[in-house]
């Protein structure tokens, strides 16, 4: 776990990170400013997740993240939108012309989100199913679209045509539809909203999804402030144990205005202590559709479609709905298969189907 806090002029950021069970760290993160010409630096968190092997994961993630924050940091905007989407086509360009020429860094790729905090709004722009969480009062909900296969099989299960189990299951709910490789990007996600004062932003990658919304939600709001949310939910996910624990990395921010009452250190560390305990226990009954909880009915999602993280990773050729039905899943293909190694081959990440 290696967090770090960093203030700015009305909000604090702090991040924590860890490997889980893979060889290696290969997500990236950083922070930046966006200088404005009505005088304002808009602050700027981001976080990438490598894919492409041991080879390449680590240095597209973090390659992806040095030219984000160089393009963002190029002279005076008027519009942060623009330069959020400027600095993300410059990211997808240096992935590109980094594995140009070098055959062991063929498929090496990232996702990407990043926020901007400026002018009262939150502007993000999103490739890949990273995660964008926001935190406002009792609710919690994602922001950002998830550019894999997860939201279509869902729906598939929500319109009767497999059973959520087998959505769940699916070899292919984690094939990723748009990434940073160098290629034209096939989707970008490019939104902004309203701040309001007590809103909380977890930026985070996959590992994260070990978690369910409600257990995220639940050690959010007891810690408060950035300093603790960022570790407590490393500290959450590391205490599920799991066998194939994906890299995590938590991004956390929240306006200063917005602090809960300051607590001693040995509150902190109980507080640390809570968290870990809180999620160790049983999966939560609670389902999280949209910002709010609800109980599950009998026949809603498993927990799985909220809970567990993403199953192997492969290339999605379509998202049509005959090819989402288990009985006929599309294979990855030959490239991808050779490029995995075997003893972790389940649980890589494979590169994003290319634009049409």
């Amino acid at each position: 776990m290696s967090p770090a806090l960093g203030h700015g002029a009305r909000w604090s950021i702090a991040t924590a990170q860890v490997v889980g069970t893979r060889p290696e760290q290969q997500d990236a993160h950083s922070r930046c400013g966006i200088r404005l010409d009505d005088g304002e630096v808009a602050s700027v968190v981001l976080v990438a997740d490598g894919m492409g092997g041991e080879a390449g994961g680590a240095l597209a993630a973090e390659t992806a993240v040095q030219a984000f924050v160089q393009a963002c940091q190029d002279g005076t905007v008027s519009d942060i939108a623009l330069r959020l989407r400027d600095a993300t086509l410059a990211a997808n360009a240096a992935v590109g012309g980094r594995a140009a020429g070098d055959p062991s860094l063929a498929g090496m790729g990232c996702t990407l989100v990043a926020l901007a905090l400026g002018r009262g709004r939150a502007c993000w722009v999103s490739v890949g199913d990273s995660l964008l969480l926001r935190l406002r009062g009792d609710a919690i909900e994602r922001l950002n679209a998830d550019h894999s296969m997860a939201p279509a099989l869902d729906e598939a299960a929500l319109s009767g045509e497999m059973s959520f189990e087998e959505a769940a299951a699916h070899p292919q709910r984690s094939a990723l539809l748009s990434a940073l490789t160098g290629r034209p990007l096939s989707l970008m996600d490019e939104q902004s909203v309203p701040l309001a004062g007590d809103d909380i932003f977890i930026l985070a990658t996959d590992g994260l999804l070990t978690l369910s919304r409600g257990d995220i939600a639940a050690i959010a709001h007891c810690a408060g402030n950035p300093v603790a949310i960022a570790p407590s939910l490393v500290a959450a996910v590391n205490a599920r144990e799991r066998d194939d624990q994906d890299n995590c990395t938590i991004v956390a921010v929240r306006g200063a205005s917005a602090y809960a009452p300051r607590r001693s250190r040995k509150a902190g560390l109980l507080l640390l202590g809570l968290g870990a305990v809180l999620v160790a226990a049983p999966a939560s009954t609670l389902l999280w559709r949209g910002s709010a909880d609800k109980a599950a009915p009998k026949a809603a999602r498993p927990a799985e479609l909220d809970t567990g993280r993403p199953g192997p990773r492969s290339t999605a050729a379509s998202t049509k709905a005959k090819a989402l039905k288990p009985s006929a899943p599309t294979a990855p293909t030959d490239r991808h298969r050779k490029r995995l190694r075997p003893k972790h081959a389940a649980d890589k990440k494979a590169d994003a189907v290319p634009a049409t």
